[in-house]
Formats: structure tokens, sequence, C-alpha cells
């Protein structure tokens, strides 16, 4: 009785992860790890790519190289790998964000305008999605934006705070099968149908 009271105690209490990570557009790279309990679990490289008219970013073992995933920067909803599509997934769907803070440092030696633009453009960005996801959560954000004049930079660094609930992930999962299920029976409906 007592483990049970324990075991359904501890899944409703939401883990806390923090990511820390950097991305800079002119080397097309960066980093990211994954923290839990302030213990580094994991590190990641990002690799930025341009294919035609679609940006991804692919996440890589640190050591190996070894592509884990991507993620393509659209918002294409009918895109598995859209960072939409990822966001609304089973899991990351009951992900919370309580705390995050970015610092933007854009520049471009000899180039006021190009600085002055692209970090205006950023940060037009930069409020819209964080503007959507307040519609919906909770979140404190801090952030900075730097114009640099004397050095060509595009780099993005951020920090946040991650909170997910064991019962969230076991529920996010068990919809994901049964929406799946759902299709695959009206599939074969229509099939038989025909």
């Amino acid at each position: 009785m007592v483990v049970v009271l324990i075991v359904l105690s501890i899944s409703i209490l939401p883990l806390g992860f923090h990511i820390d990570g950097r991305l800079d557009m002119f080397v097309h790279g960066g980093a990211a790890k994954l923290y839990f309990l302030g213990i580094r679990i994991f590190r990641l490289n990002l690799r930025l790519e341009q294919n035609g008219s679609i940006n991804t970013v692919y996440i890589e073992r640190f050591k190996s190289k070894k592509v884990l995933g991507k993620v393509n920067l659209t918002t294409d909803t009918t895109d598995s790998q859209s960072i939409v599509s990822i966001m609304t997934g089973s899991v990351l769907g009951n992900l919370r964000v309580s705390d995050c803070f970015v610092k933007v440092e854009i520049g471009r030696k000899s180039d006021a305008i190009f600085t002055a633009i692209g970090l205006s453009i950023f940060r037009i960005a930069y409020t819209a999605f964080i503007s959507y996801v307040k519609s919906w959560q909770r979140i404190r954000t801090e952030e900075k934006f730097l114009p640099l004049y004397e050095k060509n930079i595009f780099n993005i660094q951020f920090l946040c705070i991650l909170k997910i609930n064991i019962a969230d992930i076991i529920y996010g999962t068990l919809v994901q099968l049964l929406t799946k299920r759902k299709k695959e029976k009206r599939k074969l409906s229509l099939i038989s149908e025909a």
C-alpha cells in the first residue's frame, strides 16, 4: 500500500529538466546539453543545413557525429519532421516550459544596416513565438538582443527549464497509440468497402 502511494505521488510530480544550448548561424552548428537535477545527462551537436527553402537542424551525438534525428524549421503540420508537428506530438505536447532565457548576438563587420535589420527581424520572430507559447502556458522569459558591429556573428544562446509528469508521458503515449489504431481501422474499413 505504501509503495503504491509513493509510486502514484511520484507519477504526478513534475520532473524538472533544463536545456542549455548555443547555435551559431555563421558556423552552421552548435551544441546543446540536457541536465536533470543539475547533472548533465547528455550533450548533443546541432548542425544547420539548408535544403532548398527548408532549413533543417540535424541532432547528432557529441563524439561520434551519428545523426539521432532531424527537425525541419517549418510550420507545415503535414510534415512529420517539422518543429510544429514534433512539439504537438504525444510526449512533447505535454512538456511545460516554466522559464526561458534567450541571448541573441547579431552583427556584421562594417555593415550596421544588416545588424540593425537582422536583430529587429529576429526580435519580431522571437516575440511572436513566445506570445504563442504564452497563450497556452505560463512561462517566465528573459531575453537579451545584442547588436555587435565589430564582428561577423549570429549567435543564439538559450536556457530553458522543462517540466513533465510521468503520468502525462503514459497518457500521451496511450492517446497516440489509440488514435493510430483508429486510423488503421478506418483505412481497413474503407479498403473493404471499395
